[in-house]
């Protein structure tokens, strides 16, 4: 290496060494502020947790609160939590509107005696999506025929204008 070369390197070293001396309070400021952010990030991440699972447990109460507006013939609650472009897939392959699936409760066509719910887990997909899956028993009554069923169930529940509402349904019978 020659002897400019050497100079030069020593050189820009000592600049190196007078740039950090001079900006300490930059260094500081800097430190500061990153320490700074990675506090609001810690905080951010523990609201959008509790964020969730008071969104999870909200969902949890909606689903029992209709599987007892089900078994009471309770329209009113059904319409609050079903969404008007409902689309409720039975475990017979049948489809129902928001509707027609209420007025079937309420005029008794379907009759839901019981219903037990078994692993059901929420699973947040962004602050307005929600998937529910589930397996349940109830007996239904269609048509005077007793129906005991099992089965497993998906639901999505979507949050509109600040409200949750279920969106879709679709089960299928599990073999006894």
């Amino acid at each position: 290496m020659s002897a400019d070369a050497a100079r030069n390197r020593k050189t820009a070293f000592y600049s190196l060494i007078r740039s950090f001396k001079t900006h300490s309070w930059n260094m500081k400021t800097t430190l500061a502020s990153f320490t700074s952010f990675l506090l609001s990030l810690a905080a951010c991440l523990l609201y959008l947790s509790a964020n969730g699972q008071s969104a999870t447990k909200h969902i949890k109460s909606l689903e029992k609160r209709r599987f007892e507006a089900q078994i009471a013939k309770d329209p009113n609650a059904l319409g609050e939590i079903l969404a008007d472009d409902l689309i409720y897939t039975h475990s017979n392959g049948l489809q129902d509107g928001k509707q027609s699936f209420i007025k079937s409760i309420a005029t008794g066509t379907v009759t839901y005696q019981d219903i037990e719910i078994s692993g059901d887990t929420v699973r947040l997909y962004g602050p307005e999506l929600a998937v529910v899956t589930g397996q349940m028993k109830t007996t239904t009554v269609v048509d005077g025929k007793s129906n005991p069923l099992r089965l497993r169930y998906t639901d999505v529940y979507a949050k509109r204008k600040g409200r949750w509402q279920m969106v879709a349904w679709q089960s299928a019978r599990l073999v006894n």
